[in-house]
Order: C-alpha cells, then sequence, then structure tokens
C-alpha cells in the first residue's frame, strides 16, 4: 500500500520557500526529495480547487506523480486529473507540442 509521509525537515524548508510562488523549479541531487516537495505543494494546489501544469522530461515520473496525487488528494481520480495539464518531453511528443 502506498504511503505518503510527512517531509522531512530539510523538505519542510524547501517546501515553505515554495509555498508563496505561482511557479517553482526545485533543483537538488538525486534523492533529495524534489518529487515529494512539489507532490506536497500540488496536493495543496487541487485541494484549493485550482488547476496546475506539470512538465517532465521522463514518462514513467508523470505516471508516478499522477498516481501519488490521486492517493494524497483522498479524491475521486477523475477529479484529481481534471485539474493537471501534463507536458512532457519523449517519444510520445515535445515540449513544443503543448500541454497533453
Amino acid at each position: 500500500m502506498m504511503q505518503f509521509t510527512d517531509l522531512t525537515p530539510h523538505q519542510l524548508s524547501r517546501y515553505n520557500e515554495i509555498l508563496p510562488a505561482d511557479f517553482a523549479l526545485l533543483l537538488a541531487p538525486a534523492g533529495g526529495g524534489k518529487t515529494f516537495v512539489a507532490i506536497q505543494r500540488m496536493v495543496d494546489v487541487l485541494q484549493d480547487g485550482q488547476d496546475m501544469l506539470f512538465a517532465s522530461r521522463n514518462l514513467p515520473l508523470v505516471l508516478f506523480v499522477v498516481n501519488w496525487l490521486v492517493h494524497a488528494c483522498k479524491k475521486d481520480p477523475e477529479n484529481v486529473v481534471g485539474h493537471v495539464q501534463v507536458m512532457f518531453d519523449g517519444s510520445y511528443g515535445n515540449f513544443s507540442d503543448g500541454p497533453r
């Protein structure tokens, strides 16, 4: 069973830095917690009923994040997916093609 845990103190510090932003770019080494900081911020946006754009160069990461969003929001998957625009680069298209 998937379990969304509390952010670590370092992740919470980064989260608080991006909290007031409308746009955030998280940079850190692999395993630095970028994904979970981003997911927590995205959950907050979805809980407020807002729409968002998630961009990634990696389709498996897109699927991982959307799956976690559905799980963490504890809402109907259609409700969550209906508020998330996804843009990814890879064999299925290019960023220049716009959101999917």
